[in-house]
């Protein structure tokens, strides 16, 4: 599951410009979505959801691994902003 800019240009409808621009400038083999590496999650839950301003918000988002040698969690934080009555993926704090 390499990051690639095919594989950006289906997820855009997702993103707003300004965050599709700078992932359009990454050159990694991570997923940057998610942990930003390789190691990518098994599972994934939405946690709290937080408005900052009236169009934007902060959603956690809890990463899951779990196999016979690992169970972790790890949590993200995702900004979305409301653009025309959709709400798009504008940032990821890891």
């Amino acid at each position: 599951m390499n990051f690639s800019a095919e594989k950006l240009k289906e997820k855009e409808r997702y993103l707003t410009e300004t965050f599709s621009e700078s992932l359009n400038q990454i050159q990694t083999n991570g997923d940057v979505f998610t942990t930003g590496d390789t190691d990518f999650p098994k599972a994934f839950s939405i946690g709290r959801c937080e408005v900052i301003e009236e169009n934007r918000a902060k959603v956690e988002v809890l990463l899951f691994w779990k196999d016979e040698n690992r169970a972790e969690q790890r949590k993200i934080n995702v900004f979305v902003l409301r653009k025309q009555n959709s709400w798009l993926i504008d940032g990821i704090e890891r």
